[in-house]
């Protein structure tokens, strides 16, 4: 037997380490802090991203189920790999870029831009919500089936009335709600990451006719209008959208390093925001969602008003 193998016989040349450079990232250390604890606290599955609406600067993201990357510094036993690819909440899986979902009621944003952009309505415009939706011979139920009664588009978004938003889908059409779709960037990489971000996708009477080969059906773009349907996006995606939203209508890559140093603090190569698009959208319009979004929490009928403080 070789008596030798895996043991060391001589040296054949020695080379000091040296010390790599420093990266400064973009996250808050305080907020990426709290992510985890959240998403900790009660075991969720789920994941957050926090961004500046101002220039795209990623300042906190975190995923869950994780895993230990110190785990990784040294050689995985096949046991530990194991239990890494076969669990059944997929650790190794970052829900924040890679996760695709239907975007849920989120989507009602684009969908109120949209009618307004287009002149479908207008900020007074109201729908009558008896709790469903008539279209064809198929009723579409409302989440509150007792109905929200006659709301404008303030009401709509803060009470999360679907009845509205079906019949504003249906006026659009489903080419309109695309259109307005990827000009916040949804159904394609943000950049942030391209070789491993979800592209998601945003549904259109090409692409089902290309994909599967039908028609589009108008009870479809129903579906679309609430964020439902064929429709998947990114956390990661949603987070860009809003901040686009916030910000006034400028689409920034998301990015997470701020510069690169060298170990003794010289500075090597700094970061800058990338502008990807402008939406050209009336101001008087993106107040309109911005202050319908403001009810979510503030309004006294709003769906998300225990969250005020």
């Amino acid at each position: 037997a070789d008596t030798t193998y895996g043991r060391e016989t001589r040296q054949l040349a020695a080379k000091p380490p040296q010390p790599g450079a420093n990266l400064v990232t973009t996250l808050d250390f305080d907020l990426q802090r709290i992510a985890e604890e959240l998403l900790d606290a009660e075991s969720h599955t789920g994941s957050m991203v926090v961004m500046d609406p101002r220039n795209g600067q990623i300042l906190a993201m975190a995923s869950r189920p994780a895993f230990d990357p110190n785990s990784f510094a040294s050689r995985l036993s096949a046991t530990a790999w194991s239990a890494l690819t076969t669990h059944p909440k997929k650790p190794l899986h970052n829900r924040a870029i890679q996760g695709q979902y239907p975007p849920g009621s989120v989507f009602k944003m684009i969908t109120a831009l949209a009618v307004l952009e287009e002149g479908v309505a207008t900020e007074r415009t109201q729908v009558c919500c008896p709790g469903h939706y008539v279209y064809g011979r198929r009723v579409y139920r409302d989440w509150k089936r007792t109905g929200h009664g006659c709301v404008t588009v303030y009401e709509a978004l803060a009470q999360s009335c679907d009845v509205y938003f079906y019949h504003m889908g249906q006026e659009l059409g489903i080419d309109r709600l695309a259109h307005y779709a990827k000009a916040f960037g949804l159904g394609k990489v943000t950049g942030f990451a391209p070789q491993r971000e979800a592209r998601g996708l945003v549904p259109s009477s090409q692409w089902k006719r290309r994909a599967r080969g039908e028609p589009w059906y108008g009870g479809e773009t129903l579906s679309v209008a609430i964020g439902q349907g064929y429709t998947s996006v990114s956390p990661l995606q949603v987070a860009n959208f809003i901040a686009t939203l916030a910000n006034g209508g400028s689409l920034y890559q998301p990015y997470a390093v701020l510069r690169q140093e060298s170990s003794s603090g010289v500075l090597m190569e700094v970061f800058k925001p990338k502008l990807l698009g402008q939406l050209d959208l009336q101001p008087q319009h993106l107040k309109a969602v911005v202050q319908g979004m403001w009810q979510v929490v503030n309004g006294p009928r709003g769906t998300g008003r225990r969250a005020r403080h």
